[in-house]
């Protein structure tokens, strides 16, 4: 007997997602050699690939309501969400970029234009964006409409961090990753990974909101790593704020705002 399509399988999905990527990322960080080295450039990039590949594949077998076509329309085509929450995604984007960068400069009594690093390299700014795109159709656009079944918007997305943290594990050890700077073992990893978790509330908040488009979320987080990038702390304005970390600065601004997200939506959240 046939089985109909629309049985949701999120656990699969999520187990599948990091135990893939980390076959391919733990050998990558055993060469000792950096991400964009060869072979290692493929293996790092394999396991980027991994949530949206495979999310296609759970799609491609049934696991969701509908096909591979109509999966990756909701997750690439932003026609269906109304424009109003793209001004209210532009602002978030600003107080989650530029927030940990205004309050460093208010902490050290520095001109916001001393602290920032304007200038990014452009390989970063094209990776940044390429990273919202692989993965958002599977945290949010298959995940999440998963875990709307069975739990509320907060608690699945809670689980999606929990997992999406865990996905990035692997990338503390390869050399040249954004995550590599912090080393495995220090502080600024607990911040890391907590900040997935407060920012997995705001990804499902604005999922729900739109009406289910993963699209948003695939945005959101491709133009965040983008603005993220353009008003980072420069090296000077690192060493400016040598002792303090500013993951934890970071954390802040995203607790925060998953914090107002749950103040004020809380009913529609839960």
């Amino acid at each position: 007997m046939a089985r109909a399509r629309g049985e949701y399988r999120p656990y699969t999905f999520l187990v599948a997602t990091v135990l893939i990527a980390w076959v391919f990322w733990f050998p990558a960080a055993a060469t000792g050699q950096g991400w964009l080295t060869f072979p290692n450039v493929i293996l790092t990039t394999a396991g980027f690939l991994t949530p949206l590949a495979v999310a296609c594949v759970m799609v491609g077998l049934g696991y969701w309501d509908g096909d591979v076509r109509e999966f990756l329309n909701n997750c690439f085509n932003p026609a269906g969400i109304q424009p109003r929450w793209f001004l209210v995604m532009g602002g978030v984007l600003v107080v989650l970029a530029a927030g940990p960068l205004v309050i460093t400069a208010a902490v050290f009594g520095r001109p916001v234009g001393e602290l920032a690093s304007f200038s990014p390299p452009s390989a970063f700014v094209i990776i940044g964006f390429f990273a919202g795109v692989v993965e958002e159709p599977g945290w949010r656009g298959y995940a999440q409409r998963a875990f709307l079944e069975r739990h509320s918007t907060v608690a699945g997305s809670l689980i999606i961090g929990v997992f999406w943290a865990l996905w990035h594990l692997p990338l503390f050890l390869i050399a040249g990753t954004y995550q590599s700077t912090m080393g495995l073992y220090s502080t600024g990893v607990v911040f890391f990974m907590a900040s997935l978790l407060a920012g997995s509330i705001v990804y499902g908040w604005l999922y729900k909101s739109v009406g289910g488009f993963a699209v948003i979320a695939v945005l959101y987080h491709g133009l965040g790593n983008i603005l993220r990038e353009f008003l980072s702390l420069s090296e000077t304005g690192a060493q400016i704020q040598a002792g303090v970390q500013i993951e934890a600065i970071e954390f802040g601004v995203e607790a925060l705002i998953a914090l107002v997200v749950l103040g004020l939506f809380w009913s529609r959240m839960t």
